[in-house]
């Protein structure tokens, strides 16, 4: 554990990681709180296709991490970008079954680095969706909401690689590019998306990237 990073036994008898002073789950029943959590997501991930993803905005102390993957089966990436909890990463180790995978990010590298990853490209490939974790926002808003942020498609880069992500995109949009890079923005996506395109297959796919990105 780094010097930022402290263990605290809870009430309940369950360690859960101190962050700078700050709790990363409930200091009276950890589980109970995870339990709570999943039961407000619930209906966000019921019923999901084979193919959609679950992404998670915050570790805090795993706990809400073991009752998403005890409930739901499809791909989970849990994301942070708190560099103390990056170098406590051995407490995670050998916790969530397979399906599970934790992602470190340095948001100070900004979203170019971050949708370099392949395991990022491969994640938002397909619809996604994106849960969040509130003690971890209590702990990391700025770095959480920007991670959020760029899942979500919510910037002219983020979107873009959204869209690159999505070989059915490639086919259907008549883009204009620049050194190789797209150029289309969340605005050009609002000033395209008219009813009078309902039956165009662009207007199909853009309800398929409103269902990425939501």
């Amino acid at each position: 554990m780094g010097p930022e990073v402290q263990i605290h036994q809870a009430k309940s008898g369950l360690p859960v990681l101190i962050v700078r002073g700050c709790a990363t789950a409930s200091s009276v029943d950890p589980m109970a709180e995870a339990e709570r959590w999943f039961k407000q997501i619930e209906p966000q991930v019921r019923d999901l296709p084979e193919t959609a993803r679950v992404g998670v905005l915050g570790l805090g102390s795993g706990y809400h991490l073991e009752v998403l993957s005890r409930e739901v089966k499809h791909q989970i990436i849990a994301f942070d970008s708190d560099p103390a909890l990056a170098a406590a990463r051995e407490w995670f180790v050998g916790r969530f079954p397979s399906h599970v995978s934790l992602k470190f990010v340095s948001v100070e590298a900004g979203a170019a680095s971050f949708f370099a990853d392949d395991d990022v490209r491969t994640f938002i490939s397909n619809r996604i969706v994106l849960l969040r974790h509130k003690p971890s926002f209590l702990r990391d808003q700025r770095g959480l909401t920007a991670l959020g942020n760029w899942l979500t498609g919510r910037d002219r880069s983020s979107l873009n690689a959204h869209l690159q992500s999505r070989a059915d995109f490639s086919a259907l949009l008549d883009c204009d590019r620049q050194n190789g890079e797209w150029l289309l923005s969340v605005k050009d996506v609002s000033r395209l998306w008219k009813v009078e395109a309902e039956v165009s297959e662009q207007r199909r796919m853009f309800r398929i990237l409103e269902e990425l990105v939501r």
